[in-house]
């Protein structure tokens, strides 16, 4: 009894393993699936822990600016000449220096201020980042416009294909009592053979139909990186009308970062005007040491506090500071630009959205004619009024009505979905 508990106990977990992803597949498909898949599958996205983590690195430098710094160096040389010192009395001996002099001393420097460049330096990092983040958003948002065509591509052919079915069932029922007919002598062998021709027709239509849905959704699992199949349901996304005419494009924060990537570099280029102040400490051995007069080996150090002042900046400032306003003028064009593009696009989507409107409409009012002409003519083929030929091209005129309603159906949507692609909400 144990050990069959055991078995239980060790099957449970299997089982499950089985179970699991067959629940998940049979639950539908949706448009806000298939975005967060893509966003973690696509092949660029690796680069955001990248960006992150050189920024990371650069940071960690930036802060070390105000570490102490130590140089060492060390110098052997050999001169043609040394100093002379003249005799002043008989009784004063002046020592000769050597022309082999030899120097190995190390320099600490400790910064104290440095004008404020490694807080600019620490912000023009930051900002970098957020502009190498915010390029990912851009080149997703263009993904996300793919995912979108291709979803609504295996919509609309869903409902080619159930358009289809219903064409299908039509015809069967109509090939039924075609048959009957033949059986009991009241219509030809053509007549059922035209309709069994149709038939075949139609069972191409939908393979071919198939096939190119099999097609979409394997390019789908490439962006996705999810194994969909024949048999996977795509749910069909919600009405969305918005009058939220706000742009929210990542293009069009990027070009917000670009506006503050300038001031931060306004603010840098005004710190290369302050000076810098530093401490230090020296020290050494070699000859000549610190007294001159000594011509023997010995230690030496030095110790105080260090200024650095250059004017060159003051010159090149105000032109540096020009060029940046001019670029940021520049962004201003480049943005005003885009949203004009952009709400052109929009525009051009809304008015597609009302044409759809409209031919839905339309398409009620002749999807009701189509219907009463196929029942109609469904007595007429039985009283032997018209042939078959006639009431496959009256039941095919119904079909398409039907199947022309649901791609405008569709079509509508779409532009409904492109609308809030393109302003970004």
């Amino acid at each position: 009894m144990k050990a069959i508990f055991s078995i239980i106990r060790f099957n449970i977990p299997t089982v499950f393993l089985f179970i699991i992803p067959g629940l998940l597949n049979s639950q539908p498909i949706t448009l806000e699936q298939c975005y967060d898949w893509t966003s973690k599958n696509f092949p660029l996205m690796k680069n955001e822990q990248y960006i992150k983590l050189s920024t990371k690195y650069l940071n960690i430098n930036a802060n070390r600016a105000y570490f102490p710094q130590l140089n060492v160096n060390g110098q052997g040389s050999h001169q043609s000449e040394v100093t002379q010192i003249p005799e002043f009395a008989p009784n004063i001996t002046v020592p000769t220096m050597s022309k082999n002099q030899y120097k190995l001393q190390g320099e600490l420097i400790q910064t104290i201020f440095d004008g404020g460049f490694r807080t600019s330096q620490i912000n023009m990092l930051k900002s970098n980042e957020k502009m190498q983040l915010q390029q990912l958003e851009i080149s997703m948002h263009s993904v996300k416009q793919q995912v979108m065509d291709l979803y609504f591509a295996v919509l609309m052919l869903d409902a080619q294909l159930e358009q289809q079915a219903i064409h299908k069932q039509n015809l069967q029922n109509t090939l039924d009592k075609a048959n009957a007919a033949l059986a009991n002598g009241t219509t030809f062998k053509s007549s059922v053979n035209e309709l069994k021709a149709e038939m075949i027709n139609a069972d191409m239509l939908e393979f071919e139909t198939r096939t190119n849905r099999q097609a979409t959704i394997e390019m789908l699992n490439q962006l996705t990186g999810q194994p969909f199949t024949a048999s996977t349901k795509f749910e069909e996304p919600s009405s969305r009308i918005t009058d939220n005419h706000i742009i929210n494009r990542p293009e069009i924060k990027m070009l917000d970062l670009q506006k503050q990537n300038i001031v931060i570099q306004k603010k840098q280029a005004a710190s290369d005007l302050l000076p810098t102040i530093s401490a230090f400490a020296m020290g050494g051995y070699g000859r000549p040491t610190l007294n001159m007069l000594s011509n023997d080996f010995g230690t030496y150090w030095m110790a105080g506090l260090r200024l650095k002042w250059s004017m060159n900046t003051l010159f090149s400032l105000p032109n540096t500071l020009k060029s940046l306003n001019m670029n940021n003028k520049m962004l201003d064009v480049e943005k005003e630009t885009f949203q004009f593009n952009t709400k052109m696009a929009i525009d051009k989507e809304n008015s597609e959205v009302l044409k759809y409107q409209q031919l839905m409409k339309q398409d009620d009012e002749i999807i009701a004619l189509r219907n009463s002409v196929v029942e109609s003519a469904k007595a007429q083929l039985e009283n032997g009024v018209i042939t078959t030929t006639d009431f496959i091209v009256k039941l095919n005129a119904a079909s398409l009505a039907r199947a022309t309603k649901e791609l405008h159906r569709l079509q509508l949507l779409k532009a409904q979905y492109k609308i809030l692609n393109l302003s970004g909400n």
